[in-house]
């Protein structure tokens, strides 16, 4: 004999009196082995009648859903805890907690945004500024730089960049004569910040003659 419930169990009618779908509360054929579960009719969704799940948590909290073949086409808020993702099209994965990805390619954007470039001279005994100061909490992130100088200055200045006016240790991004092959420079496969914030990005030549042309790439953030 069915279990027929209350009327919460049972299908609503339409107005042209066509019945609603029903599910069977638990596990067809393992849970209701004996016919006797409980039905409840099907939700949709209110906009495209698709049907969906509400909430998946249970009274325990331990519930979980398997789905063994198939497209998830969004997981808007929630945890995917085992089991094998085999192509994420497009999307996000905000933390990886344990595990392997074993193909495909992963890409790490290190530098957020558009570039700026930026450039400035110096001759002996001066201090300029390339990037002034972003503001309060920002940062300003270096991505390359390069060095150039006229023919007397080969070898000879004693030049600084740097996160504000220092000229040695934390916030040195380089420090030294101009080498004789030039232009001279780098490119971080890291953005450089020197862990600073709210101070512009200067360039230094302490000493030496002739005449320093400073490139930079950079970004605030």
């Amino acid at each position: 004999m069915p279990n027929l419930g209350t009327t919460v169990n049972n299908a609503h009618k339409a107005f042209d009196g066509v019945p609603s779908m029903l599910a069977v509360i638990g596990t067809l054929g393992t849970a209701d082995v004996t016919g006797t579960a409980l039905t409840l009719p099907l939700a949709v969704e209110e906009a495209t009648g698709a049907l969906y799940v509400q909430d998946l948590s249970g009274v325990t909290g331990t519930e979980n859903v398997k789905i063994l073949n198939g497209t998830l086409t969004a997981l808007a808020n929630g945890t995917i805890t085992a089991g094998t993702l085999t192509n994420l099209v497009s999307g996000t994965i905000n933390a990886l907690a344990s595990g392997t990805i074993t193909a495909g390619t992963f890409t790490l954007n290190s530098k957020p945004g558009s570039q700026i470039l930026s450039y400035g001279t110096t001759a002996a005994g001066t201090l300029g500024t390339l990037v002034n100061a972003g503001g309060v909490g920002t940062a300003i992130y270096v991505t390359s730089f390069s060095i150039d100088g006229d023919v007397t200055a080969l070898g000879t200045p004693d030049l600084v960049l740097s996160f504000g006016t220092v000229q040695n240790g934390a916030g040195v991004i380089f420090r030294g004569a101009l080498p004789t092959t030039t232009p001279f420079g780098q490119a971080f496969n890291f953005p450089v910040s020197g862990n600073l914030t709210n101070t512009p990005l200067t360039f230094m030549q302490l000493s030496g003659g002739g005449t320093i042309d400073w490139n930079i790439t950079y970004f605030i953030q």
